[in-house]
């Protein structure tokens, strides 16, 4: 573990949470199997998580390569100019938990122009967000983000509400 606390970023996309997503919002998909596919992604999650923890992530990794050949004065290598990298390290939504005793919001910005940031701090009985876009990018909509963020965290309490 990191003395100050991770230095990376914790990358939530996976396989797994694609499969529960498409399988969330599909109407002829078993409220068990929907229940069966949000476990393997909260799992996949925790590992992705855990490895972050442990120093195992790759952005770190990828600056310290990048600065080291700076600082040697040696090219730096290919992979930073290729266009693949270019969109992996495009963070059109950045997240973060901002867990405070008090019943508080935070914020912060969006990394990028047309992106979005969401801070949360969860309580006992709720949770607050704040969601942020730069007014420059017609493309982002801070409003209409929260709206779908309310939506679907109404149609997953449903979900996860047991059965009588």
């Amino acid at each position: 573990m990191f003395r100050k606390g991770r230095t990376d970023y914790i990358r939530s996309p996976s396989s797994q949470m694609l499969k529960f997503i498409l399988a969330f919002v599909d109407p002829s998909v078993s409220r068990e199997a929907k229940l069966q596919l949000l476990t393997e992604a909260i799992d996949a999650y925790s590992a992705l998580t855990n490895q972050v923890l442990k120093g195992h992530g790759i952005d770190r990794h990828l600056l310290g390569l990048k600065l080291q050949a700076i600082e040697e004065g040696l090219s730096v290598p290919k992979i930073f100019m290729d266009t693949a990298y270019g969109l992996a390290t495009h963070w059109k939504l950045r997240t973060g938990q901002v867990p405070a005793n008090t019943d508080s919001v935070m914020c912060f910005g969006p990394l990028v122009p047309d992106g979005y940031a969401i801070c949360y701090n969860p309580q006992s009985d709720h949770v607050h967000f704040s969601i942020t876009a730069f007014n420059c990018c017609e493309e982002t909509n801070a409003e209409t983000l929260g709206v779908a963020v309310r939506e679907t965290l109404c149609q997953l309490h449903e979900l996860l509400e047991p059965t009588v």
